[in-house]
């Protein structure tokens, strides 16, 4: 059964996905050609690599409690709609919960502690493959503009994008693993809230976490790890990178327990 998952994961992913790829591809030309007009204007030779594009990605913005002048409150368009459209695609799996087919189905099929174990591996999927495909989108842009993969310009993103990056502190496979896991995280309470209540409701949830990530600073909302500015804020308070997976792995096990006691005792099919 978990094979039959996984072709089926396969085949409807490059549907599903295309609209990441594309936007991850627009962000970039984007970002390319303001860097052109910068060098230009300021006669400077800089180069983009591959994670510069990723980092200008999830860039992010300064918490709004924090920011001079308490300027308009700005959510970041392409970080907002990449995990926006991330938030609507669970979505979409968690509201299979109410098709009346697919209910008989599951019921025919297998008990509930197979059916939860492969909720499990869905979850797990959705992540890996929404990273991946982001991933490949990066790794496709750099190839054709003949970006290098290794390596960060510091210089550019702190005199571009305000970025002032420890390279000592600055781990890079920390940080992909931190946001591995914070994503897993934001799925599980989607999830779970979906599972007890219904779909709409566990999109409504996961949008008002990263709106409130935006909003404000703090090692509890997992929103803030998804943005490279609060990292770098974070990493001054002596929030580090365990401190945030330790976080993440808090939320998803209290979710998972959570879910297991809910669908013991409601009656889904």
């Amino acid at each position: 059964m978990w094979k039959v998952d996984l072709k089926i994961f396969f085949k409807e992913s490059w549907k599903k996905y295309g609209f990441v790829f594309l936007l991850v591809l627009v962000q970039c030309v984007g970002f390319r050609n303001l860097i052109q007009q910068y060098n230009t204007v300021n006669g400077q030779e800089w180069k983009l690599h591959f994670w510069d594009y990723v980092i200008c990605f999830f860039q992010g913005t300064v918490p709004y409690t924090q920011s001079e002048g308490k300027e308009t409150f700005n959510i970041p368009p392409y970080w907002s709609l990449y995990l926006i459209y991330f938030v609507l695609l669970i979505g979409k799996l968690t509201g299979q919960f109410s098709k009346k087919y697919e209910q008989q189905m599951l019921l025919r099929l297998k008990n509930r502690k197979q059916w939860w174990m492969e909720s499990h591996l869905k979850i797990w999927l959705e992540c890996m493959g929404y990273l991946a495909v982001t991933a490949i989108a990066f790794l496709v842009f750099s190839f054709c503009t003949k970006s290098a993969v290794e390596g960060i310009n510091l210089e550019l993103l702190k005199d571009y994008l305000g970025l002032e990056i420890n390279k000592n502190n600055f781990r890079i496979f920390s940080m992909v693993l931190v946001f591995f896991v914070a994503l897993l995280a934001l799925t599980y309470i989607q999830y779970i809230v979906s599972l007890a209540i219904n779909a709409v409701t566990g999109i409504l949830v996961s949008i008002v976490i990263l709106i409130s990530s935006v909003y404000q600073i703090h090692p509890f909302l997992i929103g803030n790890y998804f943005m490279c500015i609060r990292q770098m804020m974070f990493a001054m308070d002596d929030v580090g990178f365990l401190t945030q997976g330790a976080v993440s792995v808090g939320i998803i096990f209290f979710m998972a327990v959570i879910g297991y006691q809910i669908l013991k005792r409601k009656d889904l099919f």
